[in-house]
C-alpha cells in the first residue's frame, strides 16, 4: 500500500534515485499518470556502493562545472 511508502504524504510522494548522484524530490499527486513498484536492480556481482565523500566530490565538481559553462554562454551571448 502506498501509504505505508516513507516518502509517502498527504498530497505527494517524495522519490529518491538508488544513485546518490541525484537529490530526492517531491510529485504532486496530481501529476502522478501511473506508480510501478521497484521489484529488481541489475547490479553487477560484488558490487560496493562508492562512499559518500566520493560521490559527493564528484557531484560538487559537475555542478561547478555546470555553473562555469552557464557563465560562458551568458558571455557569448
Amino acid at each position: 500500500m502506498l501509504s505505508n511508502y516513507p516518502g509517502f504524504k498527504e498530497n505527494s510522494l517524495t522519490v529518491s534515485a538508488d544513485n546518490s548522484l541525484y537529490d530526492s524530490y517531491e510529485i504532486p499527486f496530481t501529476s502522478v499518470v501511473e506508480i510501478w513498484k521497484y521489484s529488481l536492480g541489475t547490479l553487477p556481482e560484488g558490487y560496493k556502493k562508492q562512499s559518500s565523500v566520493d560521490t559527493m566530490s564528484i557531484k560538487d565538481m559537475y555542478l561547478e562545472l555546470k555553473k562555469d559553462i552557464k557563465q560562458l554562454n551568458t558571455k557569448l551571448k
